[in-house]
């Protein structure tokens, strides 16, 4: 086929793939669907742009191009122009986040990639998108290989990217990543880019060889392709292979899973009650339950080891991808690193309520939903004033039942069996009066009262929800 022949048949391929995943995975809300992309300006995310762009015209899909500003190159400010010029002129929403790239052990390009999602799934929750597109594409997905198989990487790993999958954070409150373009070859984008007449940036890093994924790129792969044609999509095989291998696995372990499940914990007698290798397994579907980044084998295994010998009196704390696992009593729990929004303890939002069903709060990663109930704070309480949400203080405290004693909220998360770096991200709902509501505990009785049908009073009930 020639150039223009291909480029038709990628188009066709790709709305296929987006059909297929719309129908699957996104649901409507609010009567709108919306979908972004992740748009660094370079030829893959360029392509994905032009694709997306007419795909989402045709079916009535609002799209908007997600941005992340690294500061790594000098060049990094004109193509943060460039990438708003370049939604601006195909009439999509642009959204951009600059970040500040602090190098860790695992190297400045894993650093850049935590720091890049980190920005993508803040954009993705405050925008209300499900689903962000990635325009990695079959060349990445064997330089990923390559690269987790040369780590020693097991089942979850060596089958390199998948194609559809939660974010790789924690938190994300259901945010997807999508790769359309993952059995693709990157010459096929070019040939396609060329075709359309698409501008597009070019990254000086992409050939910086001490930069491993470059020298892969440059120097490995292609004389690999030389040798035996076709190799490039034979590993991309083995991996979707791998990646099956990895869901039957996680499907034969799953009853030992749910035993073990305690809320987003696991229980640590439970996991002493399994063989050493479904423990491994289950600890690791946890992990992937959760959206934590897998650690190497040797760091997980004493991570199990840890948190299966060591008393129920013992503090464990051990750093893995953007937080840390501890244990609390019985309990083996996952806590994020809080950012910097969070850390905050100052951190005030004024509210009032105006029959609101929920309102979302970025700041502190999390909504409020109000519901008409038989049992709450009276309606007349709530709507017309000025509400606060913030963090806890200390000294705070409230009653959990009509008649039941006054107690301190650090006592009543005790009793509530909430480790204590969970009690950092809820909230509490104050007035002028005094606490209200804390998420975690519920409603402070002092406020509420039952509903009365005969007045026509309504009372509500409040929850909080993570995102």
């Amino acid at each position: 086929m020639n150039d223009v022949e291909l480029s038709a048949a990628l188009a066709e391929q790709f709305c296929q793939r987006m059909d297929d995943y719309i129908s699957r995975h996104v649901s409507v809300s609010g009567g709108e669907l919306k979908l972004a992309l992740a748009f660094s300006g370079g030829l893959d995310s360029t392509a994905l742009l032009h694709l997306a762009v007419a795909y989402c015209a045709q079916k009535k899909i609002a799209l908007s191009a997600f941005h992340v500003h690294h500061g790594l190159s000098p060049n990094a400010d004109s193509w943060l122009d460039h990438c708003h010029r370049q939604a601006r002129s195909m009439g999509i929403s642009f959204c951009s986040r600059k970040i500040t790239v602090n190098e860790t052990g695992d190297g400045l390009e894993a650093a850049a990639r935590r720091q890049r999602y980190v920005a993508l799934k803040d954009m993705a929750i405050e925008s209300g998108i499900e689903t962000v597109l990635f325009a990695h594409h079959l060349d990445d997905q064997v330089e990923t290989i390559f690269i987790r198989m040369l780590r020693g990487s097991g089942l979850d790993g060596a089958g390199g990217m998948r194609a559809e999958a939660d974010f790789p954070l924690a938190g994300t409150n259901g945010v997807r990543v999508f790769r359309p373009l993952l059995d693709v070859r990157r010459d096929l984008l070019e040939s396609y880019v060329s075709q359309c007449g698409c501008k597009y940036i070019f990254d000086e890093s992409n050939d910086n060889p001490k930069f491993f994924r470059n020298a892969l790129r440059h120097q490995v792969l292609p004389v690999l392709e030389s040798i035996r044609p076709g190799s490039l999509e034979a590993f991309a095989r083995s991996g979707r292979l791998l990646n099956e291998a990895s869901d039957l696995l996680a499907e034969y372990v799953s009853a030992e899973f749910n035993s073990c499940r305690v809320d987003d914990g696991l229980s640590r007698s439970a996991l002493r009650n399994l063989s050493p290798a479904k423990r491994m397994q289950v600890f690791r579907c946890w992990l992937k339950s959760i959206s934590v980044q897998m650690p190497s084998e040797l760091k997980l295994s004493e991570i199990v080891r840890q948190v299966i010998s060591v008393s129920n009196d013992q503090s464990v704390r051990i750093g893995i991808d953007n937080g840390y696992v501890y244990i609390y009593r019985d309990l083996v729990c996952f806590q994020s690193e809080l950012p910097d929004d969070l850390d905050s303890r100052g951190v005030i939002r004024c509210f009032c309520w105006d029959s609101h069903n929920e309102i979302s709060f970025p700041e502190f990663r999390g909504r409020l939903v109000f519901e008409y109930s038989d049992y709450g704070i009276p309606e007349l309480e709530l709507a017309g004033y000025l509400l606060t949400l913030h963090w806890r203080q200390g000294g705070e405290r409230m009653r959990i039942g009509v008649g039941r004693p006054s107690r301190s909220l650090k006592h009543l998360y005790q009793d509530a069996g909430i480790p204590a770096p969970t009690r950092m991200q809820l909230p509490l709902v104050s007035n002028q009066s005094g606490t209200l509501f804390a998420a975690g505990i519920g409603m402070n009785a002092d406020y509420c009262s039952e509903q009365n049908r005969e007045s026509g009073c309504r009372v509500i009930k409040i929850t909080w929800l993570k995102h």
